[in-house]
């Protein structure tokens, strides 16, 4: 693909520190914001959000110690709020200079609204949503239904995901309904989070059908 586009965007929402602590063991993991830099095939442009001061001030910190691409941006603003400072942080296009930009949207919760997601799709932009529908969305549930092993939740969580799906579709983007990725808890089956890729283009989702063939539902895709 970095031969086909003259111009290729990396954005990071929710970008944390670059690094985090897998819970329960003392193995310190290098997340997407890092692992996005050493790949050898790089994105010309960089853009990375996120709110938290010290998340801010530890990724720059860590970037500039992996030898940091020239066209990287860090904004230290609410997601929901930074859909205006994102499009000004991506290079200029054009006709013979196009620019083709992904991004990985990872929350910590279910504070992501749609109307982010809305904001940057008039771009040339694929997205890979981390949905939370698995823990986090049980315990926001739980306001609502008493019994939190009802399977009413479980069905709630399906509704929301075809929801989502359907919205996206609006926007013009592809049925990620039958590619999703799902994570469970290693050795519970207890349903974490879900991955959904969407593109405009059957290209971008052959793309994530053949990364995702090979991936284990506990493993991840080590984002």
């Amino acid at each position: 693909m970095h031969k086909s586009w003259p111009q290729l965007a990396y954005v990071g929402l929710y970008a944390g520190a670059g690094r985090a602590h897998i819970a329960g063991t003392n193995e310190i993991v290098e997340t997407s914001a890092l692992a996005v830099l050493r790949q050898p095939d790089r994105f010309t442009d960089y853009v990375y959000v996120d709110r938290d001061p010290n998340c801010v001030q530890a990724l720059t910190s860590r970037i500039h110690s992996i030898d940091p691409p020239t066209n990287l941006t860090i904004i230290p603003s609410d997601v929901n709020e930074s859909v205006g400072a994102v499009r000004q942080a991506l290079p200029p296009y054009s006709g013979s200079r196009g620019l083709l930009s992904f991004c990985f949207i990872d929350p910590f919760d279910l504070q992501l609204q749609f109307k982010t997601i809305r904001g940057l799709s008039p771009l040339k932009m694929d997205f890979l949503v981390l949905l939370m529908l698995g823990v986090d969305a049980r315990r926001n549930f739980n306001r609502y239904l008493s019994d939190e092993s009802s399977t009413r939740i479980g069905d709630l969580i399906h509704f929301l995901l075809r929801k989502f799906d359907e919205a996206m579709q609006r926007l013009g983007y592809l049925s990620a309904a039958e590619d999703t990725h799902i994570v469970r808890a290693h050795g519970m089956g207890v349903l974490q989070y879900v991955l959904a890729f969407y593109s405009k283009n059957e290209l971008g989702r052959r793309f994530w059908r053949e990364s995702r063939s090979s991936l284990s539902s506990q493993l991840g895709l080590r984002l």
